[in-house]
Parts: C-alpha cells; sequence; structure tokens
C-alpha cells in the first residue's frame, strides 16, 4: 500500500471554441479603455461568486440601435472582452465573428472593430445573434447554476448531484451517481460512493469537498462544457489491484446510444479513443468522449499514457492500471483526461501549442486572422486577448504568445514574447484585452477612407513538446484569439481657440484657430457667419455683442467635424488693475493701495466703503493719470474705518463718464472704543465724551495739554454697547486739550477746545 496524490481529470465538453488573447506595453491607455491589462497576469477561479451584467441605456444608444434590437437580450450589456468601458455595441452589426463598439459622446467618431478567430457569437431559436459566454450564474431554482450564454447550456446541479449539457434540444447528464472501485481479475470492489454535500459554486466553476473520502472534485466551466478534475489527497490509500476504476453514471438523451466505430480494444480488451453518442434515427453523431490520456506531473516524455474505459450498460467506467501509479517513477498527482464534447460547435483545440528547442521559445504553431479596419479613419490602437492554460504539472511559464503584423513584431525585443512568469501551473490571462499598438504602429499604412484588412499572425509556444508537433497537453488554449482595431473619424476638440481670450472691448479683433485630429487628412477649413474659409482666421465681432463663430472642419474622405467658440463685446474702461490691496494700520487706520498697469481716458478713482458688502458710502476721490503706459501705485489712508470686518471697492470713471467697478476687497479693525463724540464742543466748565464700547470693564479718562502733560485723570465704569461719560473743565483755561481714553491695551486720543 502507498500513500499517494491522484488527479482525475475529465472533461465534459460541449462545442469548443476558439480562443483570444489582448494584451499590450508601452502605449498609453486611455481612460475608456482603463480596465485592460498591461500584461499578462495569472489568476484563480472563482468558485465563490457570480459575475453581474450591467446594463446602461442611453438614448445615444436608442438612436443607434434599430428598434427591433431593442428587443435583443444583451441591448445595452456589454459581452465578454468588449475593448472599452465607456462605449456601447452596434448590435445589427454582429457576425459569427465580428463586433462594432462606439465610444460614447463621440459622435460615433471613436471605433472599436473586434473580430474573433473561433465564433464568439451564435445564433439563438429567435434569430438573435448573441455572444458566447461560459460564466455560470444563479438560476430560479436554488442549487442549480447555469451557463446560459451559449448555445449549449452546462449546468451544475447540486440539487441531483450530477452535471448536464443541453445541445440539440437534447440533455446529457453525467457524474451521476459516481462511484470509486478497485479491479482485481476482472472484479470490481466498491471503495466509495460520492458525497456532494460540501460543494461551492461561482462564475468560473465548482468546487466538492470530499467528494469521496480524501478526494476532493473540482467543475471548471468552459464554453459548452465542464471539465472535471479529481484531486486525490495523500491521505487516500490504493488498495492492492489490476485498475482504480471511477464509474460515471451516464443519462444519455433520448433515442441515443453509444457508438464505438471510432474506438479499438487494447490488450487489456478496454477501448481507448472515441466515443460517440449518436442519434439512434439519424445515425449522426451529437456528442462523443474524446480519447484522454493520463499522465502524471513528471513534465517529462513519456510520462502519459492512453485512457482506457469500458461501457457497462450506460455506464463509462475509466481504467488507470495501478502499476502504472505505483511506478516508482511516478510524480504526483496524476491526471486522467478523458473529453466529452458535442458536434455542434468549434473543436476544442483549434489553437494548439507549438514546439519549442528546450529552455527557449524558438519555433511555435502559427495562425492568421484577417481584421477589416474602420472606414474613414486613422488606427489609434490594436488589441489583443489570448489565454492559455498550463496544466499537468507544467508551469505558466513554460507557455507564450508573439504577434506579428506587417513586418512589425510585438514584443521587442526578439527576446521577449507575451506570457506568465511562473513556476506554478493555472491560467495566464490577457484580461478584456492588451494594446499593442505600441509595437506595430510603424507598420501601420496611413490614414485611408476605404476599410482595408489587417493581417495579424499570432504564435503560439510551449517550451517543451516532446513530441515536436503541435497540441501538446501542457500548454492549451484558454479562450478565443480576439483582434481589435480602434479607429477615429476626425474631430475638432478642443474648441477653437482666440488668440486675444473670449470676452474683448469693443473695436478690438482675435485670431481664431481650429484644431483637427484623426480622420484622413487634409483638411478644409468653414467658419460661420461668414462664410469665412481657411484657418486660422482674424474675426472683428460686432461691439456690444455675443458671437458664436463655429468652425467645419472637412476631411479628405469628406467626414466632418465641428465645435465652436462665443467672442463677447464690451465697452471696456481705460485702465488695467494690476492689484488692489487694504492694510489696517495699528488698528486705527486703513491704508489702501492699488497698481495699474497702462491707463487711458482715466478720469479719477473713487474709494467706496461698506459695512456689508452691499450698502456702500464714499470715502475719498482720487484723481486719475489721464494717460499712462507705465505701472503706476496708488495710495489712501481711511483714517476713520469702520470697526469690525468692513468691504472696500474702487470705482474708475473715465472723462466721459464711463465707469467699472473692482472685486470687493475685505478688511479687519479690532477697536474696544468707537465713535467717539466729544460734545459740546467748543466745552464750558462741562462737557461729555460719547462712545461705542465692545467690552464690559474700567476706562480711565485723562486730560492732557497741547505738551502732553496730565491735567486730571478719572476713572468710569462703562458696559458693551453705547455709553456717555462726564468731564470737568471748570478749572482749566481757554485752549487747546486733549482727551485720552484708555481700555484694556488700547488707547486712543481726542481732541477739544475749552471756551
Amino acid at each position: 500500500m502507498k500513500h499517494i496524490f491522484l488527479f482525475f481529470f475529465s472533461l465534459f465538453y460541449v462545442g469548443l471554441f476558439g480562443q483570444t488573447p489582448s494584451i499590450s506595453q508601452g502605449s498609453q491607455i486611455d481612460s475608456d479603455i482603463s480596465h485592460l491589462n498591461k500584461e499578462m497576469v495569472s489568476s484563480q477561479n472563482n468558485y465563490t461568486s457570480f459575475s453581474i451584467k450591467n446594463k446602461k441605456i442611453t438614448q445615444e444608444l436608442k438612436d443607434n440601435t434599430p428598434d427591433s434590437l431593442e428587443l435583443h437580450p444583451e441591448f445595452g450589456i456589454l459581452p465578454p472582452d468588449a475593448p472599452c468601458n465607456n462605449c456601447y455595441e452596434l448590435l445589427d452589426k454582429r457576425t459569427p465573428n465580428k463586433r462594432q463598439f462606439v465610444k460614447y459622446e463621440t459622435d460615433g467618431s471613436d471605433k472599436f472593430y473586434q473580430q474573433s478567430y473561433d465564433n464568439f457569437n451564435y445564433t439563438d431559436a429567435n434569430g438573435m445573434v448573441r455572444s458566447r459566454d461560459n460564466d455560470l450564474y444563479t438560476t430560479n431554482t436554488t442549487k442549480l447554476y447555469s451557463s446560459w450564454g451559449q448555445e449549449s447550456t452546462t449546468s451544475i446541479d447540486l440539487n441531483n448531484s450530477l452535471l448536464s449539457i443541453n445541445a440539440f434540444s437534447s440533455d446529457l447528464k453525467f457524474h451521476k451517481n459516481l462511484k470509486l472501485y478497485v479491479n482485481t481479475n476482472n472484479s470490481k470492489q466498491l471503495l466509495h460512493t460520492a458525497d456532494w454535500s460540501n460543494a461551492s459554486v461561482g462564475s468560473d466553476g465548482g468546487y466538492v469537498t470530499n467528494i469521496f473520502p480524501g478526494i476532493d472534485l473540482e467543475i471548471i466551466a468552459k464554453l459548452g462544457a465542464l471539465k472535471t478534475n479529481f484531486i486525490v489527497n495523500s491521505s487516500f490509500i490504493i488498495p492492492q489491484g489490476e485498475f482504480l476504476v471511477i464509474e460515471d453514471d451516464v443519462e444519455l438523451p433520448f433515442n441515443t446510444s453509444y457508438d464505438l466505430s471510432n474506438s479499438y480494444l487494447n490488450n487489456d480488451n478496454l477501448y481507448v479513443g472515441r466515443l460517440d453518442i449518436s442519434d439512434n434515427t439519424t445515425n449522426s453523431s451529437l456528442f462523443y468522449v474524446d480519447g484522454g490520456l493520463v499522465t502524471d506531473s513528471s513534465y517529462k516524455a513519456n510520462s502519459s499514457i492512453a485512457l482506457a474505459y469500458n461501457l457497462n450498460a450506460n455506464k463509462v467506467e475509466y481504467y488507470v492500471p495501478l502499476n502504472y501509479i505505483n511506478d516508482p517513477s511516478r510524480v504526483f498527482p496524476i491526471y486522467i483526461d478523458p473529453l466529452f464534447t458535442t458536434t455542434n460547435t468549434t473543436a476544442q483545440g483549434s489553437i494548439l501549442a507549438g514546439f519549442l528547442n528546450f529552455g527557449g521559445f524558438v519555433d511555435g504553431c502559427d495562425y492568421f486572422m484577417s481584421v477589416a479596419t474602420p472606414i474613414n479613419t486613422t488606427i489609434v490602437d490594436i488589441l489583443w486577448k489570448f489565454d492559455y492554460r498550463a496544466q499537468f504539472g507544467a508551469p505558466m511559464a513554460d507557455g507564450g504568445t508573439l504577434f506579428f503584423y506587417n513586418g512589425c513584431r510585438s514584443p521587442m525585443p526578439i527576446t521577449n514574447w507575451w506570457y506568465c512568469n511562473s513556476p506554478a501551473g493555472g491560467n495566464c490571462n490577457s484580461g478584456a484585452g492588451i494594446s499593442t499598438f505600441g509595437f506595430f504602429s510603424s507598420c501601420v499604412p496611413a490614414p485611408q477612407c476605404a476599410s482595408y484588412n489587417m493581417n495579424f499572425q499570432l504564435e503560439f509556444f510551449e517550451r517543451y513538446d516532446f513530441d515536436n508537433a503541435c497540441g501538446g497537453p501542457y500548454i492549451v488554449p484558454n479562450s478565443n484569439w480576439i483582434m481589435t482595431v480602434r479607429g477615429r473619424t476626425v474631430q475638432q476638440t478642443p474648441v477653437p481657440s482666440s488668440s486675444a481670450g473670449t470676452t474683448l472691448c469693443n473695436l478690438v479683433s482675435t485670431t481664431l484657430t481650429a484644431t483637427g485630429t484623426f480622420g484622413v487628412p487634409p483638411y478644409t477649413y468653414s467658419w460661420t457667419p461668414g462664410p469665412i474659409a481657411g484657418n486660422p482666421i482674424v474675426v472683428n465681432a460686432p461691439p456690444n455683442t455675443s458671437t458664436t463663430y463655429t468652425c467645419t472642419i472637412t476631411d479628405a474622405c469628406g467626414i466632418t467635424a465641428t465645435n465652436s467658440i462665443t467672442i463677447n463685446k464690451n465697452i471696456c474702461l481705460p485702465i488695467t488693475l494690476k492689484s488692489f490691496i487694504a492694510e489696517a494700520l495699528n488698528n486705527e487706520e486703513v491704508e489702501l493701495t492699488w497698481i495699474t498697469e497702462s491707463e487711458i481716458n482715466n478720469d479719477f478713482f473713487t474709494i467706496e466703503r461698506s459695512r456689508d458688502g452691499e450698502n456702500f458710502e464714499e470715502v475719498a476721490i482720487i484723481p486719475g493719470a489721464g494717460n499712462s503706459n507705465v505701472s503706476l501705485t496708488y495710495k489712501m489712508k481711511d483714517q476713520k474705518p469702520l470697526n469690525g470686518v468692513s468691504y472696500y471697492r474702487l470705482k474708475q470713471t473715465d472723462f466721459n463718464g464711463d465707469y467699472e467697478y473692482s472685486s470687493l476687497i475685505q478688511v479687519e479693525i479690532n477697536k474696544q472704543i468707537d465713535d467717539v463724540i466729544i460734545y459740546p464742543n467748543p466745552v464750558g466748565k462741562i462737557g461729555y465724551v460719547a462712545f461705542n464700547s465692545t467690552i464690559d470693564g474700567l476706562m480711565e479718562l485723562e486730560i492732557l495739554d497741547m505738551t502732553g502733560k496730565k491735567l486730571g485723570l478719572t476713572k468710569h465704569q462703562i458696559t458693551n454697547g453705547d455709553n456717555k461719560v462726564k468731564f470737568d473743565t471748570e478749572n482749566l483755561p481757554e485752549g487747546m486739550y486733549f482727551i485720552r481714553l484708555k481700555s484694556g491695551i488700547e488707547t486712543s486720543s481726542f481732541k477739544f477746545t475749552k471756551n
């Protein structure tokens, strides 16, 4: 007895599909295709969650879709491998292997033409051309998951513990009542029956832990196929005997039977080769089981044998020799690889990996595809998509691809290729696509009005291919090969420019310049109002108006692009104001400074002040310079500014009475005592000081002569708000005096006269 790690690998496949990668390096990917890859990346299959098909229906989409196709199931939904995010597909342009997309809000000028090596679309029973999608989705039935986006529906049914493929209105069910046996002297001993109780399912398939004790089941969703891997862990013990047997209770569709005409018996009296499932009335094959392999993980020559099977009523029994499994040179896990498929879709393996010299990518298998370009465009991007899978112990680093166009190679230099540099097996993905325009741009012809074919070549490699032929089992395609050509018809962005800006003084002219891009040069230009031909043009719009100038650019194909600019003409005052600032000085005064760069017929400036920014009062009038072509600086002090926050503006008046206001500026004075009034003035024997206070507290009132000598001091309690304080001057001779008010750290002085 030995502890081994055994891997059973089976593929039930209904119709195979071409595979497509798309990848780019060194090119700029704009925002609408930001979901594309820049390099190939490895990934793990998703067995726990499901993707969501987002629907976006806009008026632009409706305007460009025939009414009949608004009932299409995919109206407003981008198909798998769409080359853009902010775009929509022209459903009426679909063919089995072609699609067209338009970027939103470009008036149809930004186009993507996409083509596949194998068909990525099919026609459903209602005559609708649908995109193929192998992802599994939830259904209205709990624990039933189906990939309905294809002509052959594949399902994982956890309610009934089976898998199924529906094609030709026939339902093939398999992996029912799975059993594991050991066979000795033509006698089978039952080891285990299948247990599906611990299963999870996601968009890429499902995973059943301990389908047999110590053995897991992996189910990979493919286009028209469910590929199943039995993974036996190291705790599983192989009993003594001749063969390990997996028994699959297959439920054949009505009126079908097995056909062994394409198979033969081996030395153990077991069948090897293709097993057909045919219609009994027409004798045509609907499904078939292709001959598979048994291979270990040594990834070396002579490590594989043909997979043998036997029929027991409807049951298919797969036989694996125990002497193969127990061979001391064997490297685990071991893979058992049959293939179930239908005959109504492309055969799997239409793209096969090529043979190479050991250690390097030298010679691969070549595939060719001709893609039509969008008409009347400049080609601005070329995208490719193609994924591969490394299996049976092969690392992803041993697969690789190259692309060629018109003498250009992607990638460069010639020592590079597209691949996943990983020692692990699994999927090497190109995502929704990779731009290769940076490698091909020098080989792309000049823009043309007519569509032309771009002839692309894919070279697919396997670093170690032991039979030096295409189609080794280790590196296999995992997607369709898709090429996308992006073209743009003539566009006029940004809007035309104006040399003098868009707001001009009356009688001032400006130069308008339009910019054309893409399409097929040379361009012609026509402007309205006018019409005026040429580019750039000089215009002088009528005074006191807003005039919109529209330029129509026509390329060599007769395709047009328009854009507009509006020029506003106003009465302009004859100064250029460089700056206008206000500064509080010692919390007593506000100094205003403004600078003009030039003046023409400038009569005077008026300084205006406001407490609320809406109601203004005049503070001062300052004469202007009249005419000046040099920078001039003006200053003015407001000696009685408003307490708190206030606003100033500058009014400039011309000799003819025209005037213009500056923007508002703000300044703040924080005085505790403000609005001081001494009365009567001149003062007799008794005088009064009225003022506004912003605080409660003690204030000192001093009387000083003109030399600053103190003549008297009184103290007064004041409150926030209006206050009035009495002072005595009976003993003072006639003359001029000062009153000084002290509150906290603030001191203010005021002059009065004694009679």
